[in-house]
């Protein structure tokens, strides 16, 4: 019988596909939720697509959630808002804040800026192109000539179901989310796994995660690595998390 659920949440404009290597190893000893963004318009529609559906859904959260990137922040709004049922968070090229903020000097993100032009893009009729250049930033250059983003693409880690108010919706979020003031008060244990090569979230974001959680946080950081090491380096995030997820 499989003792735990875990719930799966990918990053912008992504599909649960993406979690696929992963899947199969958790598959053999969990329950899997995937989750994907279509309907979430908002802000706020982000995290309640997380929930389960019917009443009382706060009592069937899983206790362990997988999130990448934007995912990866859902996850920890849904821990820091239910803590008595998230026990462990393993996050991937996560951060509390996806941009910049001057006033408090916090450097470790994208300029707003960058976000505003990529809302433009999209709604100039221009997504694909726009998910191309993203998509592309998401890999070292090595990872792109071994060939990673092109297997990517031919998986279908793309979610070509979202609209282009969820797409803009998923950039909202990224634009307005900041848990940086919560990050003391998460009660779970967390696993932050991070490129060192990061082009979306730069290490320096997940170095203040880390140092903000302090001794809920293990942190690892992988060499010469973009936005996706459980993609890129498959065999080592498996063994980083089956270690993190089975440690009680």
């Amino acid at each position: 019988m499989k003792n735990n659920q875990v719930l799966l949440l990918p990053g912008w404009g992504m599909a649960p596909r993406v979690f696929a290597e992963l899947t199969k190893v958790l598959k053999a000893e969990y329950s899997l939720h995937p989750v994907d963004w279509q309907g979430c318009k908002t802000s706020n529609d982000f995290s309640h697509n997380c929930l389960p559906a019917g009443e009382n859904k706060a009592l069937l959260i899983p206790p362990i959630m997988v999130g990448w990137s934007l995912g990866g922040m859902v996850a920890l709004e849904l821990a820091l808002r239910y803590p008595e049922k998230v026990q462990k968070l393993v996050l991937f090229g996560t951060t509390p804040r996806f941009t910049r903020d001057n006033s408090s000097s916090y450097w470790s993100g994208w300029p707003g800026g960058v976000l505003k032009r990529m809302k433009k893009n999209l709604q100039a009729g221009e997504p694909e192109t726009q998910l191309q250049s993203f998509r592309q930033n998401m890999f070292t250059a090595t990872e792109i000539g071994g060939g990673f983003l092109q297997k990517y693409e031919n998986e279908g880690c793309v979610d070509q179901h979202l609209t282009m108010a969820e797409l803009l919706g998923g950039l909202d979020y990224l634009g307005t989310t900041d848990l940086r003031e919560q990050l003391p008060a998460l009660k779970s244990k967390v696993l932050i796994i991070h490129g060192s090569a990061d082009q979306i979230v730069p290490l320096t974001a997940a170095q203040y995660l880390a140092q903000s959680l302090k001794e809920q946080a293990n942190f690892e950081i992988i060499p010469e690595t973009g936005h996706l090491p459980f993609w890129t380096k498959p065999d080592l995030c498996q063994e980083l998390m089956f270690n993190f997820i089975r440690d009680n």
